[in-house]
């Protein structure tokens, strides 16, 4: 039975007056994986560091777990980090600075490489081509075997073949784990999502459940006039 673990209520917010969320209100159940789809300046973003309260917003952020803060995984769309560092120390620190097992998350990292054949650990980060950057903290945010796990555009900068097994991947997770993706990618997102919400100009346009998602053409739902 689905429990709902996340519930949004009339997130607003704008930047200099500029309103760019426009009164959200979802509810997530978990286990599950859910996508928000919308095109450039949507507003996903924005709503995904509301819920991470990474930024101030209107409204109500209710997480179902009391500890929740110990129980999340976030990929960030933009990812920085120390160019002169190879991919195990980055993810040595991560492991130090969120306290984790380090033998039972690199236990995780390293049948999750394999999954994704991710294999510069040794390289620098510097080195990193953007997917490869991308799939090592994927990794770590699979590894650490969170209650939530907010991903935003994971198939971003990743080869054909690489979206493929990212996507089987998070198909395996999403039975254990409340997954909330963000992309621009909606062919990748309808063959896994259980629910996709569609945002434009901060409002959400559609909700589409898992049989429901075929059959929604993209196109003219974000075409003129709409």
């Amino acid at each position: 039975m689905n429990i709902i673990m996340l519930q949004l209520k009339n997130i607003k917010k704008s930047f200099k007056g500029v309103e760019v969320l426009k009164g959200i209100s979802i509810s997530f159940e978990s286990p599950g994986l859910y996508g928000v789809v919308g095109p450039n300046g949507a507003g996903k973003t924005t709503l995904m560091k509301c819920i991470l309260n990474l930024i101030d917003c209107e409204g109500d952020v209710i997480f179902g777990r009391k500890n929740y803060r110990e129980s999340i995984s976030h990929l960030p769309e933009i990812i920085t980090t120390y160019p002169y560092l190879t991919g195990e120390e980055v993810i040595d620190l991560l492991i130090s600075i969120q306290e984790k097992d380090r033998d039972r998350v690199w236990s995780n990292v390293e049948l999750l490489a394999k999954d994704l054949n991710y294999i510069d650990f040794k390289k620098l980060i510097l080195q990193h081509s953007k997917g490869n950057l991308r799939k090592l903290f994927l990794i770590y945010a699979l590894s650490v075997e969170s209650e939530y796990i907010f991903l935003d555009e994971p198939f971003a900068g990743l080869d054909p073949i690489s979206v493929e097994l990212v996507k089987k991947t998070l198909v395996y997770h999403k039975s254990t784990s409340l997954i909330i993706l963000n992309t621009h990618f909606f062919d990748s997102a309808k063959e896994i999502c259980d629910r996709i919400y569609f945002l434009k100009s901060g409002n959400i346009l559609k909700v589409a459940e898992r049989d429901e998602i075929k059959d929604v053409d993209i196109v003219r739902l974000y075409g003129k006039g709409k």
